[in-house]
């Protein structure tokens, strides 16, 4: 299935087609063959003197999965059923928390997309809105690009604190419009989550984008006037990206 096209970002993705994509990413974890075949070793419900029934035992742990029935059902390649990771499935409970995460993201993203084009936008409500359809995008359509590309080492270490902070304002920078705002934006949040050395003031990281990025801005915009939601969920994504790593 094919991520829809950048320059499409601002159509409405339809519920049947984000429903199909959150399938895609089920799709690994779907044990498929005969109904008998794929429940034959999970637990059965007892009767009154002891024995298994035919029916499942979805009863769940109020802490923890543990290998629990999630769902099943039919597809057009047949029958089919997911279990929750157990305890010790360590990389299956991360992808599944994403594919979740994603699925959320879709519907806010389904959900600004259809407020883009409604009546009574003002110039600068379309101009918020378009920010964190853009940002939603790529943060859940791009996770073959930067966001998962192996770490490098940090060639500024004048500027930024570490490779995973060197790292994080590539990743960050390469998904915009490399405007005023985004600049503004990755500098400000930066430096105040202590990625950016204290003594880079905005005059010495302006010269820095320009002689290392061709970016010329104007002075940076204070944080709380270049900060919109899409653009701080890409940032948080890309920290948690890179922190696995």
């Amino acid at each position: 299935m094919e991520n829809p096209k950048y320059e499409n970002r601002f159509n409405v993705l339809p519920l049947m087609w984000r429903h199909e994509y959150i399938e895609n990413l089920y799709e690994p974890f779907k044990i498929r063959g005969k109904r008998s075949d794929v429940f034959k070793d999970y637990p059965k419900l007892k009767d009154s003197n002891g024995n298994d029934t035919t029916k499942l035992n979805v009863s769940y742990d109020d802490k923890y999965h543990n290998g629990q029935l999630m769902r099943y059902g039919n597809d057009e390649r047949g029958f089919y059923a997911i279990f929750h990771p157990k305890k010790e499935e360590f990389d299956k409970q991360k992808a599944f928390a994403l594919i979740e995460k994603i699925s959320e993201d879709l519907s806010r993203l389904a959900s600004l997309q259809d407020k883009y084009v409604m009546k009574g936008n003002s110039f600068e409500d379309l101009e918020k809105i378009e920010t964190e359809i853009t940002f939603l995008f790529n943060s859940i359509f791009n996770q073959n690009n930067s966001i998962l590309q192996k770490p490098v080492s940090n060639p500024y270490p004048r500027m930024f604190v570490s490779d995973f902070a060197f790292n994080l304002f590539q990743a960050f920078l390469s998904n915009t419009k490399k405007g005023h705002a985004d600049c503004s934006f990755i500098y400000r949040i930066m430096y105040s989550d202590n990625l950016i050395f204290e003594d880079i003031r905005d005059s010495e990281y302006r010269r820095w984008l320009e002689d290392n990025h061709d970016i010329v801005i104007d002075k940076t915009k204070t944080l709380d006037r270049c900060t919109a939601k899409g653009r701080l969920d890409y940032y948080e994504l890309l920290k948690q990206s890179l922190s696995a790593k």
